[in-house]
């Protein structure tokens, strides 16, 4: 329970701290520029009709909308009004399931929809179904983890324990948390629902001092606060906020995110989590899950691309996955069955990708071949004996059967091999015999 409130227990919103009348100016501006009055009505009637997929409550909540600003408010709106803050589920998942859950891209859609029907969920619940309704009217919307500060203690642990989002709207990044914008949980224990304005379109200056992004270019700011700093008091944080921007401080954070929006989002997730690493070096395990994230995504995809690749590209495509783990591992507990699950795969299809060489291959090439292909399936081997899950006794299965194939092929080329140096000896003597004959 302890690591569950660690990890996400940033949920515990400090409304007294974060009141609308601490808000900034420019937020201020954007609140009553938008006239959101109308917006949040509408969000707050949406009939349980519509809140059966992303869809339908995305076109219902942005009808009324005129601008992506306020598209956007509806969400925050919705979600905040009908999403509670679970916290039974904060206290029952602990940091292995719920980094498991992070992992597990492909349950993605599966998870919002378990949202949306539940009507309960912590950070990464609220952050996922923001970001999804946002993705599905064109708005360009990132979630963020992060370190935060929450309603019962300022200790700010090495590992990120929170997520919320960011928007780019007419040219630039916004703040939003709605699970902070939902209520308050008092003791880990008690929540208590009350909406607040003060997480929405937030100032950078304002929000950093309860939420520090693992990434620091999603602080916002052109003279980021170190993690040592966001440890300390909020006066120490407004006081270092207040100093003059040296250049050797400086942050082009415009030009950084702008280089990461141009990568693909499996380059993307890697780069910021190499980023995070450099910004905080004992946050080992965001870094070690990208790589092994990115060794997932390069699989899959020369798994799809398999019928179009070459003998040589599919090699090089399957060499790369295990860099990536290999990478991965170094900062992953290798204890873990499943870290153990992934890299037996990567060696299992590497030996399976060298495999198709053997055809055309020269004779002179089979045996180093052979014997490159029976040390990854023995690698291979190793790490799926490890594994827990029915699939990697079933790739065990399979390593075993290649393992046995490929020696059984080794015993037939060396006797092969055997058998022409034989009938080779056998010729030499005959063309001899008879040339003594002569």
């Amino acid at each position: 329970m302890k690591n569950a409130r660690t990890t996400c227990q940033l949920l515990l919103i400090i409304s007294v701290l974060f009141s609308i009348v601490n808000q900034s100016f420019a937020q201020k501006s954007r609140l009553s520029k938008n006239n959101y009055q109308a917006i949040d009505a509408h969000a707050k009637s949406a009939p349980k009709s519509v809140t059966q997929s992303v869809g339908k409550l995305a076109t219902y909540l942005t009808k009324p909308a005129k601008s992506d600003f306020q598209r956007v408010r509806s969400f925050y709106v919705w979600l905040t009004h009908n999403i509670d803050y679970d916290v039974a589920l904060l206290n029952s998942l602990n940091l292995d399931e719920l980094r498991r859950v992070e992992n597990a891209e492909r349950e993605l859609a599966a998870r919002i929809q378990q949202t949306l029907k539940r009507r309960k969920a912590v950070c990464q619940g609220y952050s996922e179904v923001f970001n999804a309704l946002c993705q599905s009217v064109g708005i360009k919307s990132r979630m963020i983890s992060g370190y935060s500060k929450n309603n019962f203690t300022d200790e700010v642990r090495n590992t990120p324990n929170h997520a919320w989002n960011v928007v780019f709207i007419e040219g630039n990044w916004y703040l939003l948390d709605p699970t902070w914008g939902v209520g308050t949980l008092h003791n880990g224990q008690t929540f208590r629902k009350k909406f607040s304005n003060a997480f929405f379109l937030s100032n950078p200056k304002t929000f950093i001092l309860r939420h520090l992004p693992s990434d620091p270019a999603w602080q916002l700011l052109d003279c980021p606060i170190s993690f040592a700093t966001f440890k300390k008091d909020e006066k120490t944080i407004q006081k270092r906020l207040q100093q003059p921007c040296t250049d050797d401080k400086r942050m082009d954070y415009k030009d950084i995110l702008a280089k990461l929006e141009r990568l693909s989002p499996q380059e993307r997730a890697l780069q910021s989590a190499e980023n995070a690493y450099q910004f905080n070096k004992k946050n080992r395990e965001r870094l070690g899950a990208a790589y092994l994230n990115y060794a997932n995504h390069l699989t899959q995809e020369a798994t799809r691309r398999k019928a179009q690749l070459s003998a040589d590209e599919l090699i090089e495509r399957r060499k790369k996955v295990i860099k990536m783990q290999q990478k991965g591992a170094r900062y992953l507990d290798p204890s873990q069955p499943n870290y153990q699950e992934a890299q037996g795969y990567g060696y299992l299809n590497y030996a399976t990708a060298l495999s198709s060489k053997i055809k055309g291959s020269p004779d002179s090439q089979l045996m180093p071949l052979f014997n490159k292909i029976l040390k990854n399936l023995n690698i291979a081997k190793k790490f799926l004996s490890k594994g827990t899950s029915s699939q990697a006794k079933k790739a065990l299965k399979n390593c075993n059967q290649n393992i046995k194939l490929t020696n059984q092929n080794i015993k037939l080329y060396k006797k092969q091999k055997s058998t022409n140096k034989t009938r080779t000896r056998t010729k030499t003597k005959r063309k001899k015999s008879r040339k003594r004959g002569r």
